[in-house]
């Protein structure tokens, strides 16, 4: 029988990343890309006061690559090896070379004073070298990377947003390492933001820093999160974008994976843009808007052929643009002492703003302080909805006789689709 019990109900939390990522940071004061050494990243995080380390990617960033001659792949073949929420194994070939680090220890950063990151991958035919860094385009919006927002076939000016003060870069050297020409190389770039509700393809000049980059895939979507400094439910308004600056071959927007059909933790996603990737058959879509389905978008781009030796590079731009409204006033928690019934322990609390948007996580630790709440036990425990009472819900924690004394969390979550 438990001799000490103790509630904490969370009224004040940071946010933190969907769980912890095989990659590595490439910062800037608003946001960080986590790039493994295959030149993919799974997460883009928040790192402004109050959203740090909310995602904005969740998705994918993901490059491929298809040529002819060398050991004349069937088709494209990604880069990266293992693909992360949804996991799923991909058909790469490729090994790394040279792990993720400062690209020359003599001059570590570019002009804009960030840290230039590189790595190397290889299969039998190419070395692939990437370069990773952030431009910064100052405070002017005028003068940032334009997000174009409108589809290409939509014709007329169109629309975009800058993509504000950051934009993270990477460069693609892709080398011939055979003694013979590689024809036909073909470069391909994919981007997925989980949260996003449309996709576009949008080839049109709007000015901005580095206007030749205008052949670009831009995603925008909705999400809820806490202020951590205050603990407000905002509504955030995420537009993120990849960009080039030379024309493609082929460009697609449209799914990844299918809502009820496909899992976005585990397997690889049945319908999508990824599959046009892997079989080389873009349908030039530039709008995707759909309700059942996540969305992603990729091009593709003809590099020509390889001489022995021989190199060709390619380099993308991601930005974003974020904004957030206010949707509900600070959490307020209220918990009644806890009892016990039938050797478990009833838990009941309620949230006293009514945020319907808020969802519940119960953590345990058997030693007060000792650990970040984080690091605390979560416990895989449905709650009762309007228990004992409207309004209210319950946790019932079963009790271990040999437990002398334990501490619970209860953890507001948001909830988002």
């Amino acid at each position: 029988m438990l001799a000490a019990v103790m509630i904490v109900a969370a009224s004040s939390l940071p946010a933190d990343a969907q769980l912890p990522s095989s990659g590595f940071p490439v910062k800037n004061r608003k946001f960080e890309m986590l790039v493994t050494d295959y030149g993919y990243a799974d997460l883009a995080l928040d790192r402004r006061k109050g959203f740090k380390g909310r995602e904005y990617l969740s998705g994918e960033w993901a490059a491929a690559v298809h040529y002819t001659g060398g050991m004349n792949p069937t088709g494209p073949k990604w880069f990266q090896p293992q693909w992360f929420f949804p996991d799923w194994v991909s058909n790469s070939d490729f090994k790394i070379q040279k792990g993720f680090n400062i690209a020359d220890p003599f001059i570590p950063t570019n002009m804009s004073g960030f840290n230039v990151y590189s790595s190397i991958i290889t299969n039998r035919d190419l070395r692939v070298t990437f370069l990773y860094d952030t431009i910064d385009f100052g405070t002017n919006a005028t003068q940032q990377l334009a997000l174009g927002l409108s589809a290409k076939s939509a014709g007329g000016i169109g629309s975009s947003l800058p993509a504000q003060r950051y934009a993270f870069r990477q460069r693609y050297e892709i080398q011939n390492l055979t003694s013979g020409t590689l024809s036909d190389v073909r470069f391909y770039q994919l981007l997925h933001a989980l949260e996003a509700g449309n996709a576009v393809y949008d080839d049109r000049d709007y000015g901005g820093g580095m206007s030749q980059y205008r052949y670009r895939v831009v995603q925008q979507g909705k999400s809820y999160g806490f202020d951590s400094r205050t603990m407000e439910t905002v509504e955030h308004t995420d537009t993120i974008g990849v960009s080039f600056n030379m024309m493609p071959s082929g460009y697609e927007v449209g799914y990844y994976g299918l809502k009820g059909v496909d899992s976005h933790s585990i397997g690889k996603p049945s319908a999508g843009v990824h599959l046009s990737v892997e079989n080389d058959t873009f349908s030039s879509a530039d709008s995707c808007n759909p309700t059942n389905a996540w969305v992603s978008g990729a091009m593709r781009f003809s590099l020509g052929s390889l001489a022995p030796n021989a190199k060709a590079s390619i380099t993308a731009l991601f930005g974003i643009h974020t904004t957030y409204e206010v949707k509900y006033p600070p959490l307020n928690l209220e918990v009644r002492t806890p009892k016990m019934s039938n050797g478990q322990l009833q838990i009941d609390f309620r949230d006293t703003t009514q945020n319907p948007l808020v969802g519940y996580l119960l953590r345990k630790s058997t030693e007060l302080g000792a650990l970040p709440h984080k690091q605390w036990e979560p416990l895989p425990l449905p709650y009762f909805i309007n228990v004992p009472s409207p309004g209210w819900r319950r946790f019932q924690v079963p009790v271990s006789a040999m437990e002398s004394k334990a501490f619970y969390w209860i953890e507001p979550q948001v909830i988002n689709d």
